[in-house]
């Protein structure tokens, strides 16, 4: 294998790792949720992770939409939940 192709393939790696540990977080001047080089997107959370960290921001929580409202009398209102993405999810008592 040639320099060239070993230097692609090592570039190419920790490019892929390096972007996959880079959150999204809320950007207040432009309302938009940004990593560290300014592309918009969302992070992925699970139920367990968004209850244990009480930090949903930036996630996209369309998949709480069989969850909140059921009984479910909890107050959100110290969990951060700048640029969150509900989806159908209602019934929040943030």
């Amino acid at each position: 294998m040639s320099l060239k192709i070993l230097f692609l393939l090592v570039f190419m790696f920790t490019g892929t790792v390096s972007f996959a540990s880079d959150l999204f977080r809320y950007n207040h001047l432009t309302g938009k949720c940004e990593d560290s080089r300014g592309h918009s997107g969302l992070n992925s959370t699970s139920l367990s992770d968004l209850q244990a960290r009480s930090n949903g921001e930036c996630a996209d929580l369309s998949f709480l939409k069989d969850v909140w409202g059921n009984g479910n009398n909890s107050t959100y209102t110290e969990w951060n939940l700048k640029g969150a993405v509900f989806g159908h999810a209602s019934a929040l008592n943030v």
